[in-house]
């Protein structure tokens, strides 16, 4: 089943150290826009490369965190959400991982899930392969045993 969100309304979450951002949600558009940006000079945008899923994994915080509380800059000051700091924060692997965990996942996970479990267009599994070959012969019938009773 799966439940739409129609509260479009921006949502924190808790990272690493006392650090929570607030994001967008994550809608396609946003995820493919952020896709087409990441350039890594040779083609290479495919999300089996590493260094893709990073510089995806940054892009996409650029483009969603529009608030943040504990952050600090050099000064001791708040500091304010811009790509720069934005980049830097997520260069803390506990952040990244944490944000990639609780935004990133969760949206990329729908989409696969979805690619593999759909049901068959007519709702039986006559489509569906078959995971056990036939029989190749018959199975003798078993021969009634008289009854003590």
């Amino acid at each position: 089943m799966l439940r739409l969100r129609l509260n479009r309304a921006p949502t924190w979450i808790d990272l690493a150290g006392g650090v929570r951002v607030e994001v967008v949600p994550p809608s396609s558009r946003l995820m493919l826009e952020v896709r087409e940006t990441i350039d890594l000079g040779d083609g290479e945008a495919d999300i089996g490369n590493a260094a893709f899923v990073l510089a995806y994994g940054k892009a996409l915080a650029v483009a969603a965190i529009t608030d943040w509380e504990g952050v600090v800059g050099e000064d001791d000051q708040p500091a304010p959400v811009t790509p720069q700091n934005v980049a830097a924060l997520m260069d803390i692997y506990q952040c990244y991982l944490a944000f990639r965990d609780a935004y990133i996942t969760p949206a990329l996970t729908l989409a696969a899930e979805g690619n593999v479990s759909a049901p068959s267009p007519n709702g039986t599994s006559a489509a569906a392969p078959a995971t056990v070959p036939d029989a190749t012969a018959s199975a003798k019938s078993a021969q009634a045993a008289p009854s003590n009773r």
